[in-house]
């Protein structure tokens, strides 16, 4: 998945990026754990580099976690919303042993998608959802998506295990 941080790449906000208190979708809720309908903050992004690239990526948090973890609600109090490194990090010094589960689609974009992304017709997208969950209890503390045009992406992992069974599965 890529750096979600966006400086760590020169990526930058094509906009403000809104806060949004609402309701997890059908498909957010099951990811999260949560019900139908649950609150939880949503924070969508629409990024573009020096070449004009463009992605967007998305990230939410159940209220119920953000409650939970005072250090996460003072960040989004004080300096906005922060990076994927700095949630992954107010997750892990709240006592939580983060695990990630990323899945990733090729597909078609909706014409809302092309626009967006300036995505050239007959061109797939690449969506990654990436679930962040606390390993020892499996709950899902955050989803992060992001889209992006598939004719110039590469996807680059690197996984470490001391456990060799977990990376078997």
């Amino acid at each position: 998945m890529i750096d979600t941080d966006a400086d760590a790449f020169g990526w930058r906000e094509v906009e403000p990026p809104p806060k949004l208190h609402t309701e997890a979708r059908a498909e957010i809720a099951l990811t999260l754990g949560q019900p139908e309908h649950a609150p939880v903050l949503e924070y969508p992004r629409l990024l573009t580099d020096r070449a004009g690239r463009r992605l967007s990526h998305k990230t939410v948090i159940p209220f119920a976690v953000l409650v939970e973890i005072p250090a996460l609600e003072a960040a989004l109090d004080s300096e906005g919303f922060p990076t994927g490194g700095q949630l992954y990090a107010i997750l892990a010094a709240a006592g939580h042993t983060l695990a990630y589960t990323d899945d990733i689609r090729a597909r078609m974009p909706t014409p809302d998608d092309s626009t967006a992304l300036r995505i050239p017709g007959g061109t797939p997208m690449f969506t990654t959802h990436r679930a962040i969950s606390d390993a020892t209890t499996g709950r899902v503390l955050a989803y992060e998506e992001t889209r992006r045009s598939a004719d110039d992406t590469q996807l680059r992992y690197h996984l470490t295990t001391a456990d060799t069974t977990a990376a078997n599965r």
